[in-house]
């Protein structure tokens, strides 16, 4: 855990920070962090019953190994990028706080949310909208925006964000904006709409089996104290 920790201050103080002392830390910290991944796997290799399915399971501590060694970057000319990799060291604290049962979870909760009737095609209408609009809105402006940036912009209008970076300076750009809102909202809304249904159901769903547990222990006590009455009066 400390090792997966450590990862992301090595990599700032990488990107961040050009003092050579501190720049030194950072190596010795990324060798540190490697080797207390490599060793933790040859340990495990040795204790572990079946060797071949450990390796199976252990995937990603095998490509961590492999791709974040220190010497890596250098040797194969790409350093900035192959430096990044080392976040995937991040992904063992998966284990620890068991965010993969909670990604799991959301996951559920998704493909359930999608199966609603119209969910889908609320979102493919959303998705054509922005890529429709954001090409309108760079068309309207013609300021040497791109069309990346025009979807950017519609995506950040459609979802209300409004961030501002982006926004119409002519009569046409405003046109297709009040246009993308007056169509967006309404899509916006009915698939926010449709989560929000998704949690509600959710908790009468936990409601509904708290009371049926209920309503069960009550007929088990009914039905003792029926017995025992029973037992009083045949005495």
């Amino acid at each position: 855990m400390i090792a997966a920790l450590l990862v992301v201050p090595v990599i700032y103080v990488e990107e961040q920070i050009a003092d050579p002392a501190w720049l030194r830390v950072a190596v010795v910290a990324n060798w540190l962090i490697w080797l207390a991944f490599f060793l933790e796997y040859v340990v495990m290799m040795f204790v572990v019953d079946d060797r071949r399915a450990f390796t199976r399971l252990a995937w990603l501590d095998v490509a961590i190994i492999l791709l974040t060694f220190p010497v890596l970057p250098a040797m194969l000319g790409s350093f900035r990028l192959l430096r990044m990799t080392r976040l995937a060291r991040v992904a063992r604290l998966l284990r620890f706080v068991r965010l993969a049962a909670v990604l799991t979870r959301g996951g559920s909760a998704a493909r359930t949310v999608f199966r609603r009737r119209g969910v889908g095609y609320m979102l493919v209408m959303m998705v054509m909208l922005a890529a429709a609009f954001g090409g309108l809105f760079v068309m309207a402006e013609a300021d040497g925006s791109s069309y990346g940036d025009g979807v950017w912009w519609a995506v950040v209008t459609l979802t209300t964000v409004g961030y501002g970076d982006f926004y119409p300076t002519t009569s046409g750009g405003r046109l297709v904006a009040i246009l993308l809102m007056v169509f967006g909202i309404g899509f916006v809304a009915i698939f926010t709409g449709a989560v929000a249904a998704y949690f509600v159901e959710e908790e009468e769903s936990d409601l509904r089996d708290e009371v049926h547990a209920v309503r069960e222990q009550l007929d088990r006590i009914e039905r003792a104290l029926g017995l025992g009455s029973a037992d009083s009066a045949e005495g």
